[in-house]
């Protein structure tokens, strides 16, 4: 069997805090890692927290990070910082393409959407084009108009438009396949759709555990930025222990101190100490305990595809309600949706699910069945059946 190279770029040349999407190209890669495949991963120094360790890959991962800075210096050397680490990339990616290439007869390179890693990414497969090289894309998000977003959101586009030259661009939701076709002149033939993936298995035995006792009452998991509506649903569980007094809350994830600060703030200023519990950054095995043991995961977000969370909270039969928003359009039968920046809706529908209002067994059940069509195995089969 041949040998396989997996080039991975994690986003973090322009950002500082662990994403989503980063964490959704780790998991593919574990599923790509055997023992006929070597793992090249090129990401920010804060990754460390997330689990890239020995229990998910083996001796043939190379894990290689970027500068980092203290959080209290990052806006006063951010330019200084960025093109550090731009140079860095350009610099490694050559490096280890070139040591690495000759030794295997298949290339697979994981781009996250950022310009310099996809200009890079194209450039070695015109260089390096009597090997084969195939590039697959990853792409999450929808910008209602980039070129009216800054600098970032102008380079953000000027690589959509070069992604078209891509294999594979694997997306999670049918939406964001339409608006990459109709907006961006993607051959639908190259779009790859599918759910993000897990790996089922491990949800199993916490799932049974804690079926029938919960220790928490609803759970968030997620990076802690306004844009996950972190600060709407502290404001939300308010107005939930104003009617539910002993219900808790659970909160999962790490962000910036600026926004920890501020989370930590609001839950003191609402009285809200013995109600919610800021758990912070947990192991995975941890995570997914907390939310087995939760009745609800909460996610009010006001941008996403189709998040990792969800499948997880699918897989531990843990119900989720959620702000809509257009990308959730296939599993909109599969979640209590909430009007995007309507607190009050958002609390009436937890205390309805606590109060046994709601019928949710139905729900769970669908949920609990796409996650299982969606095992990280499953899709990894199909996507490399794409790249003859």
């Amino acid at each position: 069997m041949y040998r396989q190279l997996v080039l991975v770029n994690i986003p973090g040349w322009y950002s500082f805090e662990v994403t989503g999407g980063g964490k959704t190209i780790i998991e593919l890669v574990k599923v790509f890692h055997n023992k006929n495949t070597d793992v090249l991963i090129l990401g920010p120094s804060n990754w460390k927290d997330y689990e890239i360790n020995k229990k998910s890959f083996t001796k043939k991962l190379k894990y290689l990070r970027l500068v980092n800075t203290p959080e209290s210096l990052r806006f006063l050397l951010f330019p200084s910082i960025m093109l550090i680490r731009i140079i860095q990339i350009i610099l490694k990616y050559f490096k280890l393409i070139h040591i690495n290439i000759n030794d295997h007869e298949r290339i697979i390179i994981l781009v996250h959407n950022d310009i310099i890693s996809t200009l890079l990414s194209l450039v070695i497969k015109v260089f390096y084009r009597h090997k084969r090289i195939f590039i697959i894309f990853p792409y999450y998000h929808v910008y209602p108009d980039l070129l009216k977003g800054g600098l970032g959101g102008v380079l953000t586009y000027l690589s959509l438009k070069l992604m078209k030259y891509a294999d594979i661009i694997y997306t999670e939701s049918s939406y964001v396949a339409m608006i990459l076709e109709n907006n961006y002149e993607i051959e639908q033939k190259k779009i790859f759709v599918a759910g993000v993936g897990i790996n089922n298995n491990q949800y199993e035995i916490y799932r049974n555990l804690y079926k029938e006792r919960k220790t928490y009452d609803a759970c968030f998991v997620g990076r802690i930025h306004p844009g996950k509506g972190i600060y709407d649903l502290v404001r939300a569980w308010k107005i939930v222990v104003n009617v539910l007094p002993n219900s808790k809350l659970a909160i999962v994830g790490k962000g910036l101190s600026i926004y920890e600060k501020h989370l930590r703030k609001m839950i003191r200023d609402l009285n809200l100490q013995c109600n919610v519990h800021f758990l912070g950054f947990l192991p995975e095995d941890q995570k997914i305990r907390t939310i087995c043991s939760s009745k609800i995961l909460i996610h009010p977000s006001y941008g996403e595809c189709i998040p990792l969370v969800f499948l997880e909270a699918m897989a531990c039969e843990t119900l989720i309600i959620t702000y809509y928003l257009p990308t959730y359009v296939d599993i909109k039968d599969r979640i209590i949706p909430v009007k995007v920046g309507n607190i009050e809706d958002l609390a009436s529908k937890i205390i309805n699910v606590l109060n046994g209002n709601l019928s949710i067994d139905t729900i769970t059940k669908f949920g609990r069945e796409y996650a299982q069509n969606n095992d990280w195995s499953i899709i990894v089969k199909k996507m490399l059946s794409r790249l003859k």
